[in-house]
């Protein structure tokens, strides 16, 4: 298996990164905490090769960006683009709440398919991005299931997102199983509850989730971008990515 790289995804420190400044600033303290990669979600307002250029200069590598699904779809060019200028061989994207049906589910596969043929002629994947609605489930059948059944696995695979896994009532490890090699990268972050049961973003190691059992999974199914992420934090936001990172790194050797 190739060597794993974990890499941040940036959205978890976009209130730092509101102009370049702020970007270049963020992007050396991510760096200086050890990752060598990151997931972009927007560029702070930096035309891309300005972007770029600041990830390259702090020795950031852009694995893969997080884009509009219908802009996906609409401009497929553009986003290879994009995808070529940032040197990011994986685009992610969710569903739109039309398609969030038994038959809508389907249609957002199938309908999925050119844009993901598209970027995948040009070496880019296509990964879609779960949270827990994709947990419900119609006659037996998770709207995961559906889309998993539905789309072609050479151009639809899957970011799968533990934290939202769990909190959508169902097993992290039973998924990643489940999908096995249509995960492309794995999105790591924990789960907590306040003590009044209402569920919290923790740093990865900080909550409940079964991290032995989701790396010795991940690693079986040969899964190798580990991607933290953390919609809120409880603590510093930098403090946060940096004990992800170092939780991971030591579990991952």
């Amino acid at each position: 298996m190739a060597q794993p790289i974990i890499a941040l995804q940036l959205y978890g420190v976009r209130n730092y990164m509101q102009d370049a400044a702020g970007v270049v600033a963020s992007l050396r303290k991510v760096a200086d905490i050890g990752y060598d990669s990151v997931e972009a979600a927007g560029t702070g307002g930096m035309a891309t090769d300005e972007f770029a250029a600041a990830c390259d200069d702090t020795g950031l590598q852009i694995v893969s960006s997080h884009e509009s699904w219908e802009e996906l779809c609409e401009n497929p060019e553009a986003a290879i683009e994009k995808c070529s200028v940032m040197g990011a061989k994986f685009v992610a994207s969710g569903s739109p709440g039309e398609y969030h049906s038994a038959e809508g589910y389907a249609k957002f596969a199938e309908e999925s398919t050119p844009m993901g043929k598209a970027l995948a002629e040009a070496g880019i994947t296509y990964m879609y991005h779960n949270h827990a609605h994709e947990y419900t489930a119609f006659d037996g059948r998770t709207a995961m299931a559906i889309m998993a059944e539905s789309s072609d696995p050479e151009c639809f695979t899957f970011q799968l997102d533990v934290h939202w896994v769990q909190r959508g009532g169902a097993s992290p490890v039973a998924w990643i199983n489940k999908l096995g090699s249509r995960i492309a990268t794995l999105h790591c972050k924990d789960m907590g509850v306040t003590p009044q049961s209402e569920p919290l973003f923790e740093p990865v190691g900080m909550g409940n989730l079964d991290w032995p059992g989701i790396i010795a999974a991940a690693q079986d199914v040969g899964i190798s971008y580990y991607i933290v992420e953390q919609d809120t934090c409880q603590l510093d936001e930098f403090e946060s990515a940096e004990i992800s990172y170092n939780n991971l790194a030591e579990w991952l050797g």
